[in-house]
């Protein structure tokens, strides 16, 4: 009795699809592979590496050829890329953060005071002492400043928070600061050292 051979047909149509399916799958690599370099979109870079690598598995477990291997590696390369590119995108934000808020919460005075803004201060008299900020940021910002009155003695005498308000950027601010002083105070405050202490930005 003969051995009647079975049709191959649906075995090589199944085998030509695997085939077009891997150079899709190598097109999705690279795409993953540019994404991946691309802030903001380096995100889609991962899912696009992660199909790619779906489908290099697909084709090496079904013996598809060499491209089946490319397709792994290109899939593994774009998925570490996109990876490591939204981990240093993500580190960039968060460090924006913490020096947003660190300027707001007063931490970084005296980078402030070398950087972004200029403080004077006048003669102080029974009206009170003129003091004049300068801001010297590219853009528009506000400055909350704490002055300290200090006796010979380094003891604080009164102090004065001041909120400048808006300034533009490389315009100067002109205010008066203490001058609700009581008479009992006045001597003091005309011998005192007027110190920044405490500088925040927003």
């Amino acid at each position: 009795m003969e051995d009647i051979a079975l049709p191959q047909k649906k075995s090589k149509k199944n085998s030509k699809f695997l085939k077009y399916l891997i150079y899709v799958g190598l097109g999705i690599g690279i795409l993953g592979l540019i994404f991946g370099l691309i802030p903001n979109l380096n995100s889609y870079g991962i899912w696009l590496a992660i199909i790619a690598l779906a489908i290099g598995l697909l084709g090496f477990f079904h013996k598809a050829g060499k491209y089946a291997k490319y397709l792994l590696i290109l899939g593994g390369a774009a998925l570490l890329v996109s990876l490591v590119s939204v981990s240093i995108q993500n580190n960039l934000f968060w460090n924006s953060v913490d020096s947003r808020f660190s300027r707001q919460d007063g931490s970084m005075t005296d980078y402030l005071l070398k950087n972004d803004v200029d403080i004077s201060f006048g003669e102080f008299t029974a009206e009170g002492m003129g003091m004049t900020i300068k801001n010297r940021n590219s853009e528009r910002k506000s400055y909350g400043i704490l002055v300290d009155a200090k006796n010979e003695a380094g003891e604080v005498i009164t102090n004065q928070s001041i909120d400048t308000g808006g300034i533009a950027s490389g315009a100067e601010k002109k205010i008066t600061i203490f001058s609700i002083t009581p008479d009992w105070q006045l001597e003091s405050m005309k011998k005192a050292k007027f110190e920044i202490t405490k500088v925040s930005q927003y």
